[in-house]
């Protein structure tokens, strides 16, 4: 069976700092576990005949819901609405809740619960067994259709760990990376991080599948005392209660939010974040997808600027509902259209790609497929891609992963603050997604889909981007202070050259202002642009070479000889 609700966790290393603690440490892991799994399975045992059957009711229409795009603070947060104004996109019908008479029709009727309001598809999930009563909400004219998302049990085995010593990294930054340094290295995020870009101001939501400990934590210390833990929402369960779940949300947590100097550093150890569960380890079903739906619409309203999802679907428990490669091709799965609305809202969208390499699936999962979200892929300290990292392209033929990072061997932290080893997409993902945020918060102007392109055109295979390794392993650092090479990277265009009349200039840097020289030396245009596309007319000016200069910020700048025909 594919492993879709979680890619990772496939060999555990615990580094501990002395012998002594091995013993004691090992056994209090291993009765909680065990406990847990216990109690879980009690639970379950107890609820198993209790469950009922999960349903998405799709609306036509949103009429009368009593808001409107021209008032969105009633639904959106000012964050919401200022990245929307950042990145030039309008606030349009999706955004809009849905019709709250149409929720509350549906549940007044016996046996029926909503559980949620999914704006972006314009529907809700309900909770029910009355089938009299799914067939009367069908004729309800407002209402589209009737989709069944089965609900089943089933318990998932304990993954398995070792114990490791590793080495502290001998290099000494703004940080001490210690266990973690190889994973920060090898994107080259240091000189961010020493440069005072470690996330602060930056929102990054996690949705996977519980934080299990994450409020006792040592290496989420900082997260609390500073506020930067701005709440948890679990729409498994509907309430805000994630720290009793799954370990796994934690895992990835701590590859960018863990701030333990000479232990382990996360690459976005300053940012805030929201902590949202939506995958249930007991089940794989379809429900998950709206699940996630709901979360990621959560994020959108909370202000989120990045959000990271270590979750991926190909089959489910009952094979009715699996999904084939033919899918795959990020516009059939309700996962990957909600992953794609995030992404139109202005946020950065990371997915890991899966770990389904070495398998008879063998490619990406969804929402990996989506377009306009970074799907990324595992490699090793030395760059190779991992056995199990998952290939592209989507099935309609488009290259991914989009980029990889360390999910060979990644550091991670357990629930008790130790430091383990881990294998898998699920921790190449979230370093990708701390380190965006860091570039982001360097580079404010730019678009989450100029981010993203900037991202891989400094990536170490962006010449010959293929279906392993994508666009490659970025340079964070190069993207952050190399104009020159963003520039020889066709990233700033100026056309047509030679021109008659009007010159026009784009980047994805903004540009503070362009000078034009003529052949004396003389300055013949100084227009200040703070823009990333400009216009400028030159019909005035007789034929000739010219010499353009492109102002930065940071000091940056790129000449040019153009010439007027």
């Amino acid at each position: 069976m594919f492993f879709t609700f979680r890619f990772s966790l496939f060999v555990f290393h615990y580094s501990l700092f002395t012998s002594t603690q091995i013993f004691p440490i090992f056994e209090q892991i291993f009765f909680m576990k065990n406990l847990f799994i216990l109690i879980f399975i009690s639970f379950y045992i107890q609820n198993f005949y209790s469950q009922t059957n999960r349903y998405f009711i799709a609306f036509k229409n949103k009429n009368n819901n009593g808001y409107s795009i021209s008032n969105p603070s009633a639904f959106l947060s000012p964050k919401a609405i200022q990245r929307r104004i950042n990145q030039s996109i309008p606030i349009d019908y999706s955004d809009l809740p849905v019709t709250p008479s149409y929720v509350n029709q549906i549940n007044s009727l016996t046996g029926v619960n909503v559980l949620h309001r999914i704006k972006w598809l314009n529907g809700v999930i309900v909770q029910t067994t009355n089938t009299t009563a799914l067939t009367v909400i069908q004729s309800y004219t407002y209402v589209q259709s009737v989709q069944p998302l089965n609900f089943s049990v089933h318990i998932n085995p304990i993954d398995s760990s070792q114990q490791i010593f590793n080495q502290p990294s001998a290099k000494t930054y703004s940080y001490n990376y210690g266990n973690s340094y190889d994973q920060i290295h090898q994107i080259n995020l240091e000189c961010l991080h020493n440069a005072g870009y470690r996330g602060e101001g930056m929102i990054i939501a996690v949705i996977d599948d519980g934080f299990y400990n994450v409020q006792n934590n040592p290496v989420f210390d900082s997260l609390f005392q500073q506020g930067r833990l701005l709440g948890t929402r679990d729409f498994v369960t509907g309430d805000t209660m994630v720290y009793e779940d799954d370990s796994h949300g934690a895992y990835v947590l701590s590859t960018m939010a863990a701030l333990s100097n000479g232990n382990m550093i996360g690459t976005a150890p300053k940012a805030s974040y929201w902590l949202l569960r939506s995958e249930d380890v007991s089940s794989e079903s379809p429900v998950e997808e709206y699940y996630w739906i709901r979360a990621a619409e959560f994020a959108d309203s909370a202000g989120a600027d990045v959000i990271n999802t270590s979750l991926g679907y190909t089959t489910f428990d009952n094979s009715t509902y699996n999904h084939t490669y033919s899918m795959m091709n990020g516009k059939t799965t309700p996962i990957a259209i909600a992953a794609r609305m995030a992404a139109r809202k202005g946020i950065f969208v990371t997915v890991s790609a899966g770990n389904e390499g070495s398998s008879s699936w063998y490619y990406i999962s969804t929402p990996a497929d989506a377009d306009s979200v970074c799907t990324v892929g595992a490699v090793d300290v030395n760059g190779v891609v991992g056995s199990f990292s998952s290939h592209g392209p989507t099935s309609d033929g488009r290259i991914k992963p989009d980029v990889c990072a360390m999910g060979v061997n990644a550091t991670i932290a357990s629930p008790g603050g130790f430091v383990f080893n881990g294998n898998g997409t699920s921790f190449a993902s979230p370093i990708i997604a701390g380190a965006a945020a860091c570039l982001w918060q360097a580079k404010p102007n730019l678009t989450n889909i100029q981010l993203l392109n900037l991202i891989k055109q400094y990536s170490s295979n962006s010449s010959s981007p293929n279906n392993s390794i994508g666009w490659g392993i970025p340079d964070f650092c190069g993207a952050f202070t190399d104009v020159e090479k963003f520039d020889h990277s066709n990233n700033i265009k100026v056309y047509p050259n030679p021109f008659s009349d009007k010159l026009f200039v784009t980047s994805y840097f903004q540009i503070n202002k362009i000078e034009i020289y003529n052949l004396l030396g003389e300055k013949i245009i100084d227009k200040n642009c703070n823009d990333i596309s400009v216009e400028i007319s030159l019909d005035k000016f007789s034929k000739g070479i010219y010499f353009l200069t492109i102002y930065f910020d940071s000091d940056k700048k790129y000449c040019q000889k153009i010439i007027k025909e």
